[in-house]
Formats: structure tokens, C-alpha cells, sequence
């Protein structure tokens, strides 16, 4: 008979395993940085790097522009009051400022 792991042996190293994907599941969470689908409506502003939505009710959604190779707010242009829906996460210590990750949308919006 060969001779191999015990049982216990196997359960210990299989919950060894198991329980850092469980805390690491548990940090993420935690953080809040899950990706939620927001939507701003507001004049759109630019810099080189950034183009930025003031929403009226209080809230900034931002978009880096860097490396982007395309205008990706077009058909908005800046000055214009534009509507942008995308997936994104809370940035800043306000809680009303996100930063889009993936747009979904940009359509010019009424004032």
C-alpha cells in the first residue's frame, strides 16, 4: 500500500487554500470600488486630459481622455449640456465625483 497524505492533512491544505480566496473576496468588496452604471447630465468641459460633466444635482463624472486616440464625448461638444452614462466608480472624498472607466452613452441632452 503506498503510502500518502491523510485525510487531514488533505482538508487542512484544501482550507489553507480556500480561505485567502474568501478574504480576498471579502477585501474587494469592502473597498466599494465596484464598477456602477452612472448617469451625469450637465455642461461638459475639457482639458487635454480630462473631460468632466457637472451634473445639476451636485454630481461630476470624469473621463480620461489619455491615450483614448478618438474624441470619446462626440457628438458633445464642449460648452454644450450632454448626457453621459457609463460604468465607473466613486473617486474623491465627496462621494459625489465618479470616475468613468467604459462609456456606454454620450448624447447631447436638453438644457
Amino acid at each position: 500500500m503506498l503510502a500518502g497524505p491523510s485525510q487531514a492533512g488533505v482538508s487542512k491544505a484544501f482550507h489553507m487554500r480556500t480561505i485567502p480566496g474568501y478574504l480576498l473576496i471579502a477585501m474587494l468588496a469592502a473597498t466599494g470600488e465596484a464598477a456602477e452604471v452612472i448617469t451625469c447630465t450637465g455642461k461638459l468641459s475639457e482639458t487635454a486630459t480630462v473631460a468632466v460633466v457637472v451634473d445639476p444635482a451636485g454630481y461630476t463624472c470624469t473621463v480620461d481622455l489619455r491615450g483614448a486616440g478618438h474624441d470619446p464625448m462626440r457628438p458633445c461638444s464642449v460648452g454644450d449640456v450632454c448626457r453621459l452614462t457609463g460604468r465607473g466608480h466613486r473617486a474623491g472624498t465627496t462621494g459625489k465625483t465618479y470616475a468613468i472607466d467604459e462609456i456606454i452613452a454620450v448624447d447631447p441632452a436638453e438644457p
